[in-house]
């Protein structure tokens, strides 16, 4: 403002026209400069917050907070992020292995690929009413474990006579993939290790987790 002033001190006019022109350059003209300045800096500010929730929201999705394995004669398990959208799903056997590439699990919630994932098992033959099924719920969360752990097992308990729903300790979660093996056969070997010691996780991987059970339970009779 004070650099306008100064240009119309050099100009002959009437103090009222030439103080009317200065503010109307003023507003129109140097003011705008400025405004557009600082939408700029406003822009790249907006811009940068953008790209920064979206990182946040991108990390947050793709990160697991629990793993669900469903083991009986074989093992599959999949991963959900804090929205219950499945992020990850693995099978450890050829057989279930076509099951998941059919299914198409990502991104659908929990409860879904759960449905999903048994009732394709029952239509493959590869469990029934009378198989043993054990259903793992791990996660660092509590709240949320016991909370799907009870949902699980209520829905299913009717249907399957030999059930089984448990939290496995979510710090054997890195050993379970370090060995290819889901969490729930994992907690089974840990289980089977307290009767035999000797017990090594090879020769458990060959065994389908209905056969380690009944292993387990026999020698808990014979203590």
């Amino acid at each position: 403002m004070n650099k306008i002033k100064k240009a119309f001190d050099t100009i002959h006019a009437k103090e009222e026209l030439k103080e009317k022109t200065r503010q109307y350059i003023y507003d129109n003209v140097y003011n705008k400069k400025h405004s557009f300045n600082k939408n700029k800096s406003n822009k790249l500010v907006l811009a940068l917050a953008t790209v920064l929730i979206m990182f946040i929201t991108i990390s947050t999705y793709i990160t697991p907070v629990m793993a669900i394995s469903i083991d009986s004669q074989s093992s599959i398990q999949f991963e959900v992020n804090k929205f219950n959208r499945v992020i990850s799903v693995s099978a450890y056997d050829d057989n279930t292995n076509k099951i998941i590439q059919s299914l198409n699990l990502k991104h659908s919630n929990y409860e879904d690929a759960l449905d999903l994932i048994i009732n394709e098992l029952e239509s493959k033959n590869i469990i029934d009413e009378d198989t043993y099924v054990n259903i793992s719920i791990s996660t660092k969360d509590n709240n949320m474990g016991n909370k799907v752990l009870n949902e699980v097992e209520n829905k299913y308990k009717e249907h399957y006579k030999n059930l089984n729903c448990n939290n496995p300790d979510a710090s054997y979660q890195n050993e379970a993939k370090k060995h290819n093996m889901s969490i729930g056969k994992y907690q089974e070997y840990k289980n089977s290790q307290q009767n035999n010691p000797n017990l090594t996780i090879e020769e458990f991987k060959k065994s389908c987790i209905d056969q380690c059970e009944h292993k387990n339970q026999q020698k808990g009779k014979n203590k």
